[in-house]
């Protein structure tokens, strides 16, 4: 960066850093002549040691209020400074809807779980878990990151001692499972599914569906997950096309017994997000076995009176019931429903957030 102080001295600055893959920041400093100036470096509030050289000789690192180390001295050409950051691992605990959740940084890195790293046990993002909050527990550790994550020269992933959630043919419920996790930057760049909060392990919840493969009747352009128990990964099932239904399934592995089900709106949008109710709420629908129709049994009557274009005042993560007066055992469970067009008649789409299956 070539610079002018108020007297309009020149001054160049030249920058030299892996950061964030290491902490080390070397600067050189060089004044047309010889001025007295100060440089102020920023040390991030995450940081909780940092050093300063100047000239390979270490001065004072303590930032004043506005979070800056002013070295203030005559600089000449040929000056430098070295700032070091100590990168460390830290966890963030999960409130509120993060609740039971952790999110895992490295410096000022946030980082993420990407399906595409999940390695040779494979599988989903859902299937892992946190065993600790404890930053010393999960090892948090970085490593040169894989040809499909190199976006520079120096990218790194970090690898974390995580478990497995749910069993798999591999692993028991609660085995290790190490993982690696992506600069937030980069998760989902090739289209995988990622998440920056990530499960503590616990017992798994009482939610059926849990365990399924979800699916919908369109692709949509939303990487979510309809049944990974969070309100905030939808899926939608915009296209840009219309279309007479819009549908929501998970298959179980085998029939299971249920009395309770729950589907959760995902979003409403100007142009749609919704279920059109003017001709009948949305219908709750199961199959028995793998060659069965589809058969309904019942629809979610506390589903508000939505239309096409209006959309009822429903909240992002809003749950409707459908109870059955006694169990059915399904192998597959969907909700379907006409698809909303809010203020664009040439097309139509819908959302969902969750959907959960209990067996009372």
């Amino acid at each position: 960066a070539r610079l002018a102080l108020r007297d309009r001295t020149p001054v160049t600055v030249t920058v030299a850093t892996r950061y964030p893959s290491e902490g080390r920041v070397r600067i050189a400093v060089a004044p047309a002549t010889r001025k007295t100036f100060a440089v102020k470096l920023r040390i991030p509030a995450w940081c909780r040691e940092a050093s300063v050289r100047v000239n390979g000789e270490s001065v004072a690192a303590k930032p004043g209020g506005d979070g800056y180390v002013a070295v203030t001295r005559e600089w000449q050409a040929k000056d430098s400074l070295e700032l070091n950051l100590k990168l460390e691992p830290r966890v963030l605990a999960g409130d509120h809807k993060n609740q039971g959740k952790a999110a895992l940084f490295y410096g000022p890195l946030v980082l993420a779980a990407d399906e595409a790293l999940l390695g040779d046990i494979g599988g989903k993002i859902r299937d892992v878990a946190l065993a600790s909050v404890n930053p010393a527990a999960l090892e948090i550790t970085p490593e040169p990151a894989p040809d499909a994550f190199k976006t520079w020269p120096e990218a790194q992933v970090y690898r974390v001692n995580a478990a497995a959630r749910r069993p798999t043919p591999k692993l028991k419920a609660g085995d290790p499972r190490p993982i690696r996790l992506v600069p937030f930057a980069d998760a989902g760049a090739r289209g995988n599914l990622y998440r920056v909060w990530l499960p503590l392990l616990a017992p798994l919840s009482a939610n059926i569906l849990a365990e399924g493969e979800e699916s919908r009747s369109r692709a949509g352009n939303q990487i979510g997950s309809l049944n990974d128990e969070s309100v905030t990964s939808i899926v939608v099932t915009w296209d840009q096309q219309p279309a007479p239904r819009d549908w929501y399934s998970v298959t179980l592995d085998a029939p299971m017994a249920m009395q309770r089900i729950v589907f959760m709106h995902g979003q409403s949008y100007h142009d749609g997000g919704w279920f059109d109710a003017s001709g009948g709420k949305p219908k709750v629908q199961v199959k028995c076995s793998v060659e069965a129709e589809w058969e309904t049994v019942g629809e979610l009557a506390d589903y508000p009176a939505t239309t096409s274009t209006n959309d009822a005042k429903l909240q992002p993560g809003q749950a409707f019931t459908l109870r059955l007066a006694r169990p059915v055992k399904a192998l597959a469970v969907r909700v379907t429903g006409v698809p909303a067009c809010g203020d664009d008649a040439k097309q139509a789409f819908s959302s969902c957030a969750e959907l959960q299956a209990y067996a009372e």
